[in-house]
C-alpha cells in the first residue's frame, strides 16, 4: 500500500453546511412567541428544518469514516468495506487496521449514530401509511423522523465530531481533521444559549 499523502475535503463544505443550517434553524427559532419556543419540539416549520440538520449530519459523518478508512485500508479492502452501512463503518471497520478498536456500545454515541442513519434512510427511502376502511393496509416507515425533535439538537449537530473524536484516540494524526470538523461546522458555544444542560452533548 503507497503512503497517503492527502485527500480532498468534502467534509469542508459538508461541515459548512451544517453550520449554515443550524444558523438557520435559530435565527427560525429567535423569532418564535416564547409560548411556541417553550413547546419547540412541535413547531412545524423547525420539524422541516430538522430534516435538513439530521440529513447534513449523516452525509458528514459517512464522510469522514470513508476519509478515514480509505487512508488506513488498501484500495481494494476500502472498496469492499465501501459498501457497508455506516454504521457498520464506524463500529466494525476501524479493527481492520486497529485491532484492539472497540466501538462503546450501548452510550449515548451509539444511540445517536443508529438514530441519525435510521432518521436519513427513512426520509430518503420514505414510505406512506395506507390505510383501507378498517385497517392500516401498509406501515409506513416515517415514525422514526417524528422522534426527532429541538431537544435532541445538539446531539444531532455534535455527532460527527464525537465520532472522530472516538477514532482519534486511535492515532494523535486525526488531531487536525477534528479541529476542521469543530471549527467550520459546529461553533455549539454560540448556541450554547439554546440547549438546557440535559441536552447539551459532550
Amino acid at each position: 500500500m503507497e503512503d497517503v499523502t492527502g485527500h480532498s475535503a468534502e467534509y469542508k463544505l459538508l461541515a459548512r453546511s451544517l453550520h449554515l443550517a443550524l444558523k438557520d434553524y435559530f435565527t427560525f427559532f429567535e423569532q418564535l412567541p416564547d409560548h411556541l419556543k417553550a413547546d419547540a419540539d412541535h413547531v412545524p416549520n423547525l420539524e422541516s428544518r430538522l430534516l435538513t440538520v439530521v440529513l447534513l449530519s449523516a452525509a458528514l459523518s459517512e464522510c469522514c469514516i470513508n476519509v478515514i478508512l480509505a487512508s488506513k485500508l488498501p484500495e481494494v479492502a476500502f472498496e469492499l468495506i465501501e459498501r457497508s452501512s455506516p454504521e457498520d463503518k464506524w463500529m466494525k471497520a476501524p479493527k481492520l487496521f486497529a485491532a484492539d478498536y472497540e466501538f462503546p456500545i450501548g452510550t449515548a454515541l451509539n444511540e445517536d449514530l443508529r438514530f441519525v442513519f435510521s432518521c436519513r434512510n427513512a426520509i430518503m427511502h420514505s414510505k406512506p401509511d395506507i390505510f383501507s376502511s378498517t385497517d392500516v393496509r401498509t406501515r409506513g416507515n416515517f415514525d422514526r423522523v417524528l422522534e426527532l425533535k429541538h431537544s435532541r439538537l445538539s446531539r444531532l449537530v455534535s455527532l460527527p465530531r464525537r465520532l472522530v473524536e472516538h477514532v482519534a484516540r486511535l492515532e494523535t494524526r486525526w488531531a487536525p481533521f477534528i479541529g476542521v470538523i469543530i471549527d467550520s461546522e459546529l461553533r455549539l458555544r454560540e448556541f450554547d444559549r439554546y440547549f438546557t444542560p440535559s441536552h447539551k452533548a459532550t
